[in-house]
């Protein structure tokens, strides 16, 4: 999409910008194994599973193969612009607190 918005837009500000340029192409590039490792080393082991009720725990404890398999997932979504429906769905359950908590 920002390589679409930069080749469209023709302006001086983005021809004149290599930088940007260079950025939108970064972006657009597909997601690398050592980020997928980042950001499963960034979650904490507490994280609750989204409604698929995958638990993190699965991903960081899978083995290399399924690894790779949940990242050509996540590419082939990034390359089609296609988010499945319920990964963009989320449950939100209240935690009701006690009377006592309340008047305090």
């Amino acid at each position: 999409m920002i390589n679409e918005f930069i080749h469209s837009t023709r302006s001086n500000f983005i021809i004149n910008s290599p930088s940007l340029y260079k950025d939108g192409l970064l972006v657009n590039e597909l997601f690398k194994r050592s980020e997928l490792d980042l950001v499963l080393s960034k979650q904490t082991s507490k994280s609750s599973p989204g409604i698929d009720t995958i638990p993190y725990s699965l991903f960081v404890h899978s083995p290399e193969n399924i690894k790779n398999f949940f990242l050509n997932i996540i590419n082939n979504i990034w390359i089609s612009s296609n988010i499945p429906i319920l990964w963009k769905t989320s449950i939100i359950k209240p935690i009701l607190k006690n009377k006592k908590t309340l008047m305090n």
